[in-house]
């Protein structure tokens, strides 16, 4: 019976230290592949400067009330690059706008993007 009870006292301490741990967001992933949707144009580019370029894209992270939700803000400014190594932004009037779901880690384009995920 005394067996019995410790092990009963040790499951229940496991199944309460498993269940009740918080989820760790890595937000600086979750940026990086939200910026790799706004990819659209680069020119001529070594592998370095476009990982470069999509980490320096300006992201804004935007407040909310849903716990279950990050969402973002992706202003679009590329740098397009010639042959010749000289460097055009590209500026447009548009800001991409996403939700990054983190009970299932899974994007929904909101905004900005030639189609979205909401109806």
């Amino acid at each position: 019976m005394k067996k019995t009870w410790i092990v009963l006292v040790l499951i229940s301490l496991y199944s309460i230290n498993t269940f009740s741990q918080e989820k760790i967001i890595d937000s600086i992933s979750i940026a990086f592949k939200a910026k790799l949707f706004t990819v659209s144009e680069f020119g001529s580019s070594t592998k370095e400067q476009i990982l470069n370029d999509i980490a320096n894209q300006d992201l804004i992270f935007l407040d909310t009330m849903y716990k279950d939700f990050i969402f973002m803000k992706i202003s679009f400014s590329q740098p397009y690059r010639l042959p010749n190594n000289h460097t055009q932004t590209l500026y447009r009037d548009c800001d991409y706008y996403l939700a990054f779901s983190v009970k299932d880690s899974r994007y929904y384009k909101l905004g900005g993007f030639d189609s979205i995920d909401i109806d």
